[in-house]
């Protein structure tokens, strides 16, 4: 199986590629164009642009998540996932495009 364009992905502001009609937010990872997010002024057009660019993060979290067979007690299990917890949010927070988490 591939594996997908490393990150950090970047979604760059809407009309700054005059293709498409300036209408668009293009997705960038490793200095390549990975996606574009076609703008049809709804709400939805920002978000989807965030959650793609999003992925690498979302998906690292995910991996990144602690197993309890990893730790020696229950106390350092509890630690381990409640920073994973954290970090997990801040990842989505982050693709919500929010600013008050």
């Amino acid at each position: 199986m591939s594996k997908h364009t490393p990150g950090p992905w970047e979604a760059a502001e809407r009309g700054e590629y005059l293709d498409y009609g300036g209408r668009s937010r293009v997705i960038f990872g490793d200095g390549i164009r990975l996606a574009v997010v076609h703008h049809n002024d709804v709400p939805e057009d920002e978000a989807n642009a965030r959650l793609i660019a999003a992925a690498p993060d979302l998906l690292a979290a995910i991996r990144s998540a602690p197993h309890p067979l990893g730790h020696s007690d229950s106390r350092s299990f509890i630690d381990a996932y409640l920073a994973w917890v954290h970090s997990a949010l801040d990842i989505a927070y982050k693709a919500e495009g929010r600013t008050d988490a």
